[in-house]
Order: structure tokens, then C-alpha cells, then sequence
């Protein structure tokens, strides 16, 4: 079904959705994003999926966008790379409003996108080496969008999904819920 991610559901209701592109850790493809988007889907429409588990196969849990995916957006069209970032938008939106919460196992670094993955979790739990960043060489704007979508979460994650955990106490929260935590 699925070339670039992995789905798996067991008998509990627990979602495994694994992004499987280790040899080239697990950088996001516009493949791996139109997979993402449709994983989304099956899982929102599945009642039996009770919680959802977000992880990257490999050492590295995103490495962001794909460099020769980022290059050809460079190289393109406007109209192309608009495109194309509403598919990422449409993606991180699709996770974002999942109806089950989503734990982030975070077992490497992330990088770029690889933090709009992160923030789209309710939780995140990483291991104490990785290592996260936003920084885009070849388009320096786009190190903002992880960010957009990270201060607009928080928030929601907290009162949609998880209104055991305390409200946020500052604007800053959504950082220490995706770095603190280690």
C-alpha cells in the first residue's frame, strides 16, 4: 500500500505510523508527503484506531524536506512550488486534526519538517541525544513554517485531545513541549 511509511494497527487499537526511508533518514519526499496525507485519512476513518504512534525507522527520526525534492521546488515554477507546499500544508493539517491522539517517539534527530512532524503530536517523548533544528540552506524562509505550525498547536493539542495536561503558561510552550521534554 504504502512505499515511503509503514501502518500498522494491533488488536489494542494502537496505530504504528513509521516513516521508512532510513537510507536517507527519513527526509520527507513529495511521495512520503502524499503518503502521510493519505495515512491520515485511513486513520480518521478507522474508529477502531484509538491512539496513534509517529516514529522513523532508522537512526534518524526526520531529516526535513529532501534535498533533490527541496531543489526541484527551487528550480520550478512559482505556481509548482505553491503547489507544493500546500501539499505539505494539507499533510501537517491532515495530522494536525486527526480526531486520535498521536504520540511522537522520537528516536533520533529532527530537522525542519521533521519538527512540523513533532509538532503535530499531542505528546512528544524523544530519546536525550537527538538533536532538533530549522534550518533550510537552500530556501531560508521556509525554517519558519515548522514554527507557524508548532505556535498554532499547543493550544489545540491541549484542549482538543488531553484536558488532563495544564494549560500552557506562556508563548513559548509550544518549544518546551517538543524540547524540554528530554
Amino acid at each position: 500500500m504504502f512505499e515511503e511509511i509503514a501502518l500498522t494497527t494491533d488488536e489494542r487499537g494502537v496505530a504504528h505510523l513509521t516513516l521508512e526511508r532510513s537510507e536517507k533518514h527519513n527526509a520527507m519526499s513529495a511521495r512520503m508527503i502524499a503518503e502521510l496525507t493519505e495515512a491520515a485519512a485511513t486513520i480518521a476513518a478507522d474508529s477502531a484506531i484509538r491512539v496513534v504512534v509517529l516514529t522513523g525507522a532508522g537512526k534518524t527520526f526526520c531529516a526535513g524536506g529532501d534535498l533533490k525534492w527541496m531543489q526541484e521546488q527551487m528550480a520550478a515554477d512559482g505556481e509548482t512550488r505553491y503547489r507544493e507546499a500546500r501539499k505539505l500544508a494539507d499533510m501537517l493539517f491532515a495530522m494536525n486534526t486527526l480526531p486520535q491522539p498521536v504520540i511522537g517517539a522520537v528516536q533520533g534527530n529532527a530537522f525542519g519538517g521533521g519538527l512540523g512532524l513533532i509538532s503535530v503530536c499531542d505528546v512528544a517523548i524523544a530519546v536525550d541525544h537527538a538533536k532538533l533544528g530549522s534550518h533550510n540552506p537552500l530556501n531560508p524562509r521556509l525554517c519558519q513554517a515548522p514554527i507557524n505550525v508548532m505556535a498554532r498547536r499547543a493550544p489545540s493539542a491541549r484542549s482538543k485531545r488531553s484536558p488532563s495536561l495544564p494549560p500552557p503558561a506562556s508563548a513559548a510552550f509550544p518549544l518546551s513541549i517538543t524540547v524540554d521534554i528530554f
